[in-house]
């Protein structure tokens, strides 16, 4: 069904037999960009998968190039407003968010598809509407399978549940429904002969963790005993994150919102809690991290209240970026004593626990520090790699051979970051070119700490668009995760 994929998105047959035997879903993307231009919702959709999947810029730029045709010709239907909702997210342009919203106005008072209601959910969540996310939810309860109707219109039905719950937010009411509805979706699908999206569904409900683990054995195989027959590209992406070494095993991962928590307005006005958070998908957030951290087998979330005993008991890593000095957020929490024995009761125990500052003047060092030289940390208070335009070379930094956390990863991009000054049980991972500390670990107790002198693998650094390729901050992003994975206690 490679083949089939092929057919239906037009590729020449002499093309198809030569990738037969590369089953890989960038593999599969590239050859279909080449041989065609399908611009069908489907297909794009697919397309930002290979590109979250594999952090390469071109996947996202051709499907900002076939949606900026489409808008010229009015060729949009409702089946691209996923696709125009992400667009407007990582960009933030304003003509994806008048597209998406005509694509929505055109649906009110129409009947709906089931294919339709990601895009709904989308939309919905994006302008804040409650009230639209709880007619999705009704619909999809409304149209849970019955016994005796036909197979692939269950297999549509939880496909849908997997994909609207992605724009569910944690604490919308609704959200418990649909996972209820999927669990037991799942509990009736045979794990021995999977269909296509049967695999996709239940590989993304367990990498989301919004099922057991125990569901998809036949998608967690090696490529050799899992033929790659898929005539969707977005199946053939879940299948590939599937066959990923998961070392997370569903440990969750804590993103501090409490010491960096500044806000803005969203297009809408409501107050937002911004800059490297994993949802957001603009050129600060970390949401590329942070698939590749779900990707690995973890559960990414945020921690919007102080570190506790008890709030860091479930997680196996916290992370503390950047936090707010008074200009940026008049109401800053400063790291204090309580917390510094907090957390470093915890990393004793065993916590892993990363430290990302900022270049000075961006970040709050003082008290910062106070924190990092428990651990024999010192963040200077300076800003190094500055860079000029696009001149990147300014910020290249180098990973000497055989170093212990970047296997493969030689070549990285940091700019304008803080040096360290290491003491103790402190170590150096990297050194820029003036011999400068840029990256450190300790082991403290049971545990291990990591630091760098900047938020470094935040989107715009990372996700392929901006960056020329042969800077490799995505794969140094998911080495430094599986390095980290394995400090976990």
């Amino acid at each position: 069904m490679v083949l089939l994929l092929f057919t239906i998105l037009g590729i020449p047959g002499q093309i198809a037999a030569q990738t037969k035997n590369r089953p890989s879903s960038q593999e599969i993307a590239t050859a279909a960009m080449d041989a065609g231009t399908d611009t069908s919702a489907l297909f794009l959709d697919g397309v930002l998968a290979v590109w979250r999947y594999s952090g390469e810029g071109k996947y996202f730029h051709y499907v900002q190039q076939r949606i900026d045709l489409l808008l010229k010709k009015n060729g949009l239907t409702i089946q691209h407003g996923t696709t125009l909702v992400a667009l407007f997210q990582v960009t933030g342009q304003e003509k994806y968010l008048k597209a998406a919203e005509a694509l929505w106005q055109e649906a009110q008072g129409q009947p709906s598809t089931l294919q339709e209601q990601p895009f709904y959910a989308a939309y919905a969540a994006l302008s804040h509407n409650d009230k639209a996310l709880a007619q999705v939810v009704e619909e999809l309860q409304r149209r849970e399978p019955k016994q005796g109707q036909p197979v692939s219109e269950s297999d549509h039905y939880g496909q849908t549940l997997v994909d609207v719950l992605d724009y569910i937010p944690e604490m919308q009411p609704g959200r418990s429904i649909l996972l209820q509805l999927l669990n037991k979706w799942a509990a009736a699908k045979k794990q021995d002969d999977l269909s296509e999206l049967q695999e996709y569904t239940l590989a993304k409900a367990v990498r989301k963790g919004y099922i057991p683990r125990s569901y998809p054995e036949a998608v967690r195989k090696g490529p050799d005993k899992v033929p790659r027959k898929y005539s969707i590209l977005f199946v053939a992406v879940e299948a590939d994150i599937a066959n990923l070494p998961k070392s997370g095993l569903g440990d969750h991962v804590l993103l501090d919102s409490y010491f960096n928590n500044e806000m803005k307005k969203d297009q809408n006005g409501h107050p937002l809690s911004w800059h490297y958070k994993w949802e957001e998908q603009s050129n600060g957030g970390f949401s590329a991290w942070a698939g590749l951290f779900e990707n690995t087998g973890f559960r990414p979330k945020t921690l919007p209240a102080a570190p506790t005993a008890a709030n860091l008991r479930s997680a196996g890593m916290y992370i503390i970026v950047d936090p707010d000095i008074e200009k940026e957020n008049k109401e800053a929490n400063f790291i204090r004593a309580e917390h510094i024995k907090t957390i470093g009761d915890w990393v004793k125990a065993g916590g892993v626990l990363v430290l990302m500052a900022n270049d000075t003047g961006n970040v709050e060092l003082d008290h910062f520090n106070q924190l990092a030289t428990t651990f024999g940390i010192t963040f200077k208070k300076e800003s190094k790699g500055k860079v000029i335009g696009n001149q990147f070379e300014m910020a290249k930094l180098l990973v000497p051979a055989g170093n212990g956390i970047f296997k493969t990863a030689k070549q990285l991009y940091i700019k304008e970051y803080s040096s360290l000054k290491l003491t103790g049980p402190a170590k150096s991972v990297i050194r820029d070119k003036d011999g400068d500390h840029v990256m450190a670990i300790a082991k403290y107790g049971k545990g291990t700490v990591f630091a760098v002198g900047d938020p470094w693998l935040y989107n715009e650094y990372v996700d392929g668009r901006k960056l020329p390729p042969d800077y490799e901050n995505f794969k140094a992003a998911r080495e430094l995760i599986y390095w980290l994975a394995a400090q976990v206690k």
